[in-house]
């Protein structure tokens, strides 16, 4: 009996602390404009600084994205190489590649905090409250100067 306790007690725990991990993760499941209509929406909403517009093949060399992970994007990076300001948004194929792109913008993330925390101090307060979004299939990386208001466009 007290071995059947002990178990259960472990997968509940188990359970709850991968749900109250997530860190700045947000996953929903609502669902969503295409890509690039979610970017213009955010770029509407929001002032943002002149944004150079990523192709695949550049995705793919800076961040490692496969083009066959998803089918519709909108990526965008400010055209000051020193501003944290990016909006990656994908349409993934399937649950395999969102998990990849979704791992993908994480490690993104953490790659330009770790850099501004040595280099670019000032970007940090952007960069810590950037987020990676999972909605279904739609799978985002939002450093922008209100992140809040930006997720608010995220709900139907």
């Amino acid at each position: 009996m007290k071995v059947r306790i002990f178990f259960v007690a472990l997968i509940l725990t188990l359970t709850f602390s991968h749900l109250f991990s997530c860190g700045n993760k947000e996953t929903h499941s609502a669902i969503l404009p295409m890509p690039t209509e979610l970017y213009a929406q955010i770029s509407q909403t929001l002032s943002l600084p002149d944004m150079l517009t990523l192709t695949a093949e550049e995705l793919y060399d800076v961040i490692g994205i496969d083009p066959a992970w998803y089918t519709a994007s909108a990526a965008y990076f400010s055209v000051n190489g020193t501003s944290p300001e990016e909006i990656l948004i994908f349409l993934a194929v399937d649950e395999t590649a969102a998990d990849a792109l979704e791992n993908a913008l994480r490690t993104r993330l953490k790659y330009k905090q770790d850099s501004a925390a040595q280099y670019l101090t000032e970007n940090l307060p952007m960069l810590n409250d950037g987020i990676v979004r999972r909605d279904g299939l739609t799978v985002s990386l939002l450093v922008c100067t209100d992140t809040e208001t930006v997720s608010k466009l995220y709900r139907p």
